[in-house]
C-alpha cells in the first residue's frame, strides 16, 4: 500500500488548490489511496474527487 505526503508550511486560500491537486494527480498516477499533507497547524479531511486527502498539523502527525 502506497501511502504519499507532502508537506506545507502554510496551507491557506492562496495555494490551497494547487496543494490538493499536486497531491490528487501524484495519487492518480500512483493508484494511490491514501494522501496526507502536513501542515504547520492545520488539520481537515478533503474529499477531492473521490479520494481522501487528510491535512495535519506537524505536531500531530509526529504522535500518529
Amino acid at each position: 500500500m502506497i501511502h504519499l505526503i507532502q508537506v506545507t508550511f502554510l496551507f491557506d486560500e492562496n495555494n490551497r488548490d494547487r496543494e490538493i491537486s499536486g497531491i490528487a494527480e501524484a495519487m492518480d498516477a500512483l493508484n494511490c489511496d491514501r494522501g496526507t499533507i502536513i501542515t504547520v497547524s492545520q488539520d481537515e479531511l478533503i474529499n477531492y474527487k473521490g479520494k481522501d486527502i487528510e491535512v495535519v498539523s506537524a505536531w500531530r502527525w509526529l504522535l500518529l
